[in-house]
């Protein structure tokens, strides 16, 4: 069992205590009246564009914890005025586990007025016009905020104190700044080396703290994530540079440097880890873009290390995020995506595969999934109910239709399975379904096949029932061919037909966007020809009387625009083939 599905049994033995089951928005800054975000799973990724609303809900959430306030990071200036709307305030409300075991207990937060403090945001007791439940206990019943601790790291805002002097306090003289760093880094090396504060000032006052010495697991830890075995390294908060800031320290293969010539990330993952690691059991973890500064294969075990001490202390984790390496093995229901709206709101998307989210945020979509089907319509069919699920379904896809048709596709499917290829599916037309009394036969399940039946004849009698093909040579086997070898690839091949061939719902794909009714009210055809087209049993050539009729030919072009014209009607319909076309392009996405 991986490290994410250990995740999912403890959330499901409810393990995880301290715990935001969802947060609504009646009306909260730029997001979609009554958005709601689920926490189905302990960690949570947000995801989308710049300026889409996901630090806003970051601390939002942070705002939800008992002795924190959302005032801290979001208030009123004349610039960036917070508008309320009359009888309609910038409200959130979310639900934690009660004692009681009340799951629609939820804690209301508003923003109010007060005198002297126009960003003043409370609790407050239920109101019925968000839905909440006024029957707890009495309704002027106001439920206290989730205690816990809470931890919010803004990594744009994690900036070592010589990066703060250098970018933000230094005057353009740099001569005259880099001896002032000489003078003041005397006293930083005096404050680590000797483990002492200094003070200066009248009356004097302390210039730092006492440096943290990083514990060999925290060490091992950034080693892990950056690839650099640290001897030592050191941590200390002070104001030898003017304002308040973070120096540290590295030891490393022999050198010694300080964060001054470190990289960025150095900083930032030794931040993390130290909090992370500090974090009480069941606290929250709020992180904005933890990937700053970051290169992928750093991200990528970031994230891993984040699992481990999501599954060891049971934290809930919630990042905004735009890195690939912080979705791609997340559950659907751990991804959630910010979509800006034509009219500039945000909605929130609360499950999404990992390949969809980055269509959302403008990376391009890399291993397309493949579905081969047998002819044109059905690949107009299926690319057209995809692009009615959205671009990000569509993008995803790259159908094509085999010339050969289905005796082609399948000798094709010995060779995909030969070759292992994950992201190629099949979708026959349902007459290649093999079914009996209306009922599809699972001859094609090698779970099925116990290891007495796994010798050549009996699997090439499964295959040849399958195929409908008689002779195997497709597998191209040499005439001497070692018995253990065939049996390995006609497993392959039922393998690859149990997990990456569908079936379209009917026969054909003429037969699913025929719709008689809609052809009755068509004015152009005559009764008397509508009866000859009601009257022919082969779905094909109606098509071919109905393009003759309506174009005055029944070529391949007028037919195929005859089609289309159908499939256009048929998608408005959202009939029960629609819906299981739906569900196996999404079967598809999602596997």
């Amino acid at each position: 069992m991986n490290t994410i599905e250990q995740i999912i049994q403890a959330k499901t033995n409810n393990q995880f205590l301290k715990y935001i089951d969802y947060i609504r928005y009646p009306k909260y800054k730029n997001l979609v009246k009554d958005t709601k975000i689920t926490f189905d799973f302990p960690i949570t990724v947000l995801v989308g564009k710049n300026g889409s609303g996901k630090s806003s809900v970051l601390k939002s959430l942070y705002g939800c914890i008992e002795g924190k306030n959302i005032s801290d990071y979001w208030f009123s200036t004349k610039i960036d005025p917070i508008e309320e709307g009359e009888g309609d305030r910038n409200c959130f409300i979310y639900n934690y586990p009660s004692s009681a075991g009340n799951s629609n207990y939820e804690v209301l937060i508003q923003r109010a007025t007060r005198k002297g403090n126009p960003d003043y945001w409370e609790t407050s007791k239920p109101v019925s016009k968000y839905g909440m439940n006024l029957n707890q206990r009495n309704k002027s019943y106001r439920k206290k905020k989730l205690v816990t601790k809470i931890h919010f790291l803004d990594f744009h805002a994690v900036m070592s104190a010589f990066d703060k002097f250098r970018y933000f306090l230094n005057s353009d003289r740099i001569l005259e700044s880099n001896n002032y760093l000489r003078n003041k880094t005397k006293l930083l090396v005096s404050a680590l080396t000797n483990t002492q504060l200094i003070q200066q000032g009248h009356p004097p006052k302390n210039q730092n703290e006492l440096p943290y010495s990083l514990t060999q697991n925290e060490l091992n830890e950034i080693t892990k994530i950056l690839g650099k075995r640290y001897s030592s390294t050191k941590v200390i908060r002070h104001k030898f540079f003017k304002i308040w800031g973070h120096s540290t320290l590295f030891n490393h293969n022999g050198l010694s440097y300080s964060e001054a010539f470190a990289g960025s990330g150095e900083n930032a993952v030794v931040t993390l880890v130290i909090e992370i690691l500090k974090a009480e059991n069941h606290s929250i973890i709020l992180l904005d873009e933890p990937e700053t500064c970051l290169h992928p294969g750093a991200q990528k075990k970031v994230f891993n290390f984040l699992l481990e001490q999501c599954l060891r202390k049971k934290i809930q984790i919630i990042i905004s995020t735009h890195s690939k390496e912080f979705l791609k093995d997340l559950p659907n229901n751990a991804i959630k995506v910010f979509n800006e709206l034509p009219d500039g709101k945000v909605e929130v998307i609360n499950e999404c595969n990992p390949t969809s989210a980055f269509y959302y945020i403008g990376e391009d979509v890399e291993n397309k999934k493949s579905i081969i089907v047998e002819d044109k319509l059905a690949k107009e069919i299926i690319e057209s109910v995809a692009i009615d699920i959205g671009d990000a379904t569509y993008n995803q896809l790259n159908v094509q239709f085999h010339t050969g048709g289905s005796k082609e596709i399948q000798k094709s499917i010995a060779w995909y399975s030969k070759l292992n290829e994950q992201n190629k599916y099949v979708i026959f037309d349902g007459d290649e379904l093999i079914s009996t009394d209306g009922k599809e036969l699972n001859i094609c399940n090698p779970d099925l096949i116990t290891l007495g039946n796994r010798n050549v004849g009996y699997l090439e009698n499964i295959i040849k029932k399958q195929s409908k093909i008689e002779q195997l040579n497709f597998f191209a086997f040499n005439s001497n061919e070692r018995d253990e070898n065939k049996i390995e690839a006609y497993i392959n091949y039922l393998t690859f037909f149990r997990d990456k061939v569908k079936f379209l719902p009917l026969n054909t794909p003429e037969q699913i966007i025929w719709d008689q009714e809609f052809l009755n009210s068509l004015a152009i055809i005559s009764n008397e020809n509508k009866q000859d087209i009601i009257s022919e049993s082969d779905f094909k050539i109606k098509f071919r009387m109905l393009s003759q009729f309506i174009f005055r030919r029944d070529n391949a072009d007028s037919i195929f625009s005859t089609q289309k014209m159908l499939i256009t009607h048929w998608l408005k319909s959202k009939d029960s083939n629609y819906s299981a076309i739906r569900n196996t392009i999404q079967e598809i996405i999602n596997s």
